[in-house]
């Protein structure tokens, strides 16, 4: 069995949580040896939100053809995630899950996605919600730029609920908050293509 590298606590600080590319290599490879979540053989409903298979397919390179989002950090995975320019990760709208979204995040900051949630229009999203769902519910995902999203370690989720006043789910479109935060404090403007996606 394949030995994961030492976590520590969801308290620590968050920056202390990244881990070199070997040692992500092996927690993922130790994921698919312990995880109970559906097998790739299982049924497409099981298989669409098991782990197992978020970690298979987001190995796999999307075509330039798929949508983008801009993974900003809250709180202390700020600058984990980049600053203001954050990380670009591709989605694939005809398979992803939330979960599979996380996944393909955690490849790029190597964080594991046990530690933090995502949120979208200010809102914390659960891991088994369809990720076309969530994003095709804002009218700006037909326009060339990336939707704006959040990574919210899971230690200051209370806090990020507390300062939007929101819960889990999604809104749709039209909403005060829309993407993620891009600074400790304030709230994002829309997309720059919104004018655009609206009309």
């Amino acid at each position: 069995m394949v030995s994961p590298p030492a976590f520590p606590p969801r308290t620590a600080a968050f920056a202390s949580l990244l881990l070199t590319p070997s040692q992500h290599d092996l927690h993922l490879a130790h994921l698919l040896t312990t995880s109970s979540s559906p097998a790739l053989s299982a049924s497409p409903s099981e298989e669409f939100f098991s782990l197992p298979s978020a970690i298979h397919h987001s190995s796999k390179a999307l075509p330039d053809d798929q949508p983008q989002l801009r993974v900003r950090g809250y709180g202390e995975a700020w600058g984990v995630c980049g600053g203001e320019e954050g990380v670009l990760v591709r989605w694939d709208e005809g398979v992803d899950s939330v979960l599979f979204v996380m996944v393909r995040v955690e490849r790029a900051v190597r964080v594991p996605h046990e530690y933090w949630t995502l949120a979208f229009d200010g809102k914390l999203l659960p891991g088994a919600s369809i990720a076309a769902d969530v994003f095709h519910a804002d009218p700006r995902h037909r326009c060339s730029d990336p939707l704006d999203v959040s990574l919210v370690p899971l230690s200051q989720a209370d806090e990020f609920e507390a300062e939007f006043g929101t819960g889990h789910g999604h809104g749709h479109g039209g909403a005060a908050v829309i993407g993620g935060t891009v600074s400790r404090t304030s709230l994002p403007m829309r997309g720059h293509c919104a004018s655009a996606a609206f009309k």
